[in-house]
């Protein structure tokens, strides 16, 4: 019995550090993704915000719905952010991925990223196409001023 038992707590104690181990390898992998990014969004200057809630944080004593989204973080940099802004709450929660102190959003995010970066791949691809399209009448009236102009 008493091998047993220290069988079982060897066996929980390994379990629990491999767990610790694979949460700090997906907040690091999670930091880097949105480092990487950062310029990017920034250039793009799009805030967009996930239709799907990953999770729920506690803010204030109070649980509210997150979202993914791509937007500036308190600090004004651009990222990948868990939100609660997009529904209009009450309580304002914005927090780069990368540092999510919520260990089972983490596991959300990493599901749900792919699908969450190819929804804003499109948007971003609607406002080049808009902005491709504004920028050809623009040059088109500035012709005609230069022409009007000699």
């Amino acid at each position: 019995m008493e091998n047993e038992l220290q069988s079982t707590i060897k066996y929980i104690e390994e379990r629990s550090v491999n767990v610790k181990n694979n949460s700090e390898k997906i907040s690091k992998a999670l930091r880097k993704i949105d480092r990487e990014f950062t310029e990017y969004f920034e250039e793009a200057d799009i805030t967009f915000y996930d239709s799907i809630c990953i999770g729920r944080v506690n803010v204030f004593f109070d649980e509210v719905n997150v979202y993914l989204a791509i937007n500036k973080n308190e600090n004004d940099v651009w990222g990948i952010n868990l939100d609660s802004k997009m529904k209009g709450c009450e309580y304002e929660y914005n927090q780069s991925i990368g540092y999510s102190d919520v260990e089972k959003l983490n596991i959300a995010i990493v599901k749900r990223l792919p699908e969450f970066l190819k929804l804003y791949s499109e948007a971003l691809e609607k406002k080049d196409k808009e902005y491709e399209n504004i920028a050809s009448i623009a040059e088109k009236m500035e012709k005609m001023f230069e022409e009007g102009d000699q």
